[in-house]
């Protein structure tokens, strides 16, 4: 059961400890090095996110950390902060 586990991709969400079987075989995955480049921000930033469960959801692929771009996208989408020319009236 333990072998089976290690084989297995999964996702862990923002800001949460659950775990998820991994999804969208069609969905890019991302480096840890390519997201920090993408966000223009220190590598050591996504370690120190990964640690407190907040940032970008990640995955496990054996020891390697991936980002799933679609992740990524969401988690930038959900951290713009409405301005009063962006709010509903």
């Amino acid at each position: 059961m333990v072998a089976a586990r290690r084989n297995r991709s999964y996702v862990v969400g923002m800001n949460t400890h659950e775990q998820r079987p991994a999804q969208a075989a069609h969905d890019e995955y991302l480096t840890a090095d390519e997201v920090a480049k993408l966000l223009k921000i220190p590598r050591s930033t996504l370690s120190w996110w990964r640690q407190k469960r907040t940032g970008p959801r990640f995955a496990h692929v054996g020891r390697h950390v991936r980002y799933l771009a679609s992740d990524v996208q969401a988690y930038c989408e959900a951290a713009i902060v409405p301005t009063s020319d962006t709010r509903p009236k």
